[in-house]
């Protein structure tokens, strides 16, 4: 059996990410998709500052890790689908923000 493709289950964890982000009155937009780097902008208009987001998932319940080959993002959000063998949700998406130590914050 090849590799599972869950290019959709990424596409949709970015746009849960930021989801998230609009709830919570933060501007943000979805970057062109394959842009290396990040996937979501954050903008701060009071300021003019703004954030790159790298958006990082896995398929599994217990997936407890991703690779990263580009550190040229703010943040990077690690979204957990909770998805069984069979494709089924067991339980609500879960996101994870690890520091980031490689890089400064200029979201303020």
């Amino acid at each position: 059996m090849g590799r599972l493709n869950t290019a959709l289950e990424s596409e949709a964890a970015e746009f849960l990410v930021l989801a998230n982000l609009l709830l919570r009155k933060i501007p943000s937009f979805k970057n062109y998709t394959r842009h290396s780097g990040y996937d979501l902008v954050a903008t701060n208009p009071d300021t003019n500052r703004l954030a790159k987001i790298q958006v990082k998932s896995r398929y599994q319940v217990n997936a407890n890790g991703f690779p990263i080959k580009n550190f040229n993002s703010d943040f990077v959000i690690f979204c957990r689908l909770n998805k069984n063998k069979e494709g089924e949700i067991t339980k609500e998406p879960e996101f994870f923000y690890p520091p980031n130590k490689t890089s400064s914050t200029k979201y303020h």
